[in-house]
């Protein structure tokens, strides 16, 4: 995202809250809505089937069952915890890189999730259905992450603040989905009601997304990157040659190009400073540097 499309750079003196993590919600509110009436003339459940994600609709080639599944909730309590996750997670999104990108991020999250869940159901001969907004969640919450992913982060867990960086949450919430995918799917007992096989999809989306957003960098020293950034790289092969800057090290985060413009590592490092303290926390000479960034 340019530099330009920062709320604190515009020239506006007005800023603009993120209209992803209430404008979702809010659709997704109406959805339940239409379907808790409708259930009042028309079996609910039946409702739900023309939306949800099922092993039967997928060999019948109605793929769009992989995104209108993220649309709707089974009931209150289950549509609140995933509107509380994305109005969290998407407000972060919408900060570094704007509503646009935290909405394809949530579309691509609940695709990637529905195509993984098909997958294994459909390879597996397993009957289920599945449906709710929480694999685009998934993918939300990997962008945060990955911004975070040498940093500390405290989140309130029941009442108690649990600090950990942000590799750690990633490897928590990776890790138990993983564990219950195999004690709950991948085996013949009954599951827990959760779709762990199209939380784990919606991850593998966010890491592919994320990984071309991150700072270069930052992305070559996260393990579990690398093959995205290979994939990342083959493809934009496939469309031509592209100057593309290797990764910048962090002793060159304050070289500037040979016309006198900022490296955009510096760049970086100062809006990653003003989203964390704020503008006035800005030295002289940061301010300075900023001034010299180009408009587009």
């Amino acid at each position: 995202m340019g530099i330009e499309s920062r709320d604190y750079i515009r020239e506006s003196s007005a800023p603009r809250d993120p209209l992803f993590p209430w404008a979702l919600p809010v659709a997704l509110l109406v959805v339940w809505l239409v379907v808790a009436i409708s259930g009042s003339h028309f079996d609910n459940f039946e409702v739900l089937k023309l939306a949800e994600l099922s092993r039967e609709g997928i060999m019948r080639g109605q793929l769009w069952r992989w995104f209108t599944y993220g649309f709707v909730h089974f009931d209150f309590i289950h549509l609140l915890f995933n509107c509380l996750g994305i109005f969290l997670l998407g407000r972060h999104v919408c900060t570094m890189y704007g509503d646009r990108f935290a909405f394809k991020a949530w579309f691509w999250g609940c695709v990637g999730g529905g195509m993984v869940w098909s997958l294994f159901y459909v390879l597996a001969g397993r009957e289920g259905s599945a449906i709710g907004a929480s694999a685009g969640v998934c993918c939300l919450a990997v962008g945060w992450c990955l911004h975070h992913y040498f940093r500390p982060v405290t989140v309130i867990l029941y009442f108690f603040p649990v600090t950990m960086t942000g590799r750690n949450w990633l490897l928590t919430f990776l890790g138990l989905d993983l564990i219950f995918m195999m004690v709950y799917e991948l085996s013949p007992h009954a599951g827990d009601g959760v779709a762990h096989t199209a939380h784990v999809g919606g991850m593998m989306a966010g890491f592919a997304l994320f990984a071309g957003k991150l700072d270069p960098w930052h992305a070559s020293q996260i393990p579990i990157l690398k093959p995205f950034l290979t994939l990342n790289k083959l493809l934009a092969g496939r469309r031509g040659p592209q100057a593309h800057p290797g990764p910048v090290r962090p002793s060159d985060n304050r070289l500037e190009t040979p016309r006198g413009v900022p490296s955009q590592a510096e760049i970086d490092r100062i809006l990653d400073k003003i989203n964390d303290k704020g503008f006035g926390s800005l030295s002289k000479a940061e301010r300075a540097t900023l001034a010299r960034v180009p408009r587009r």
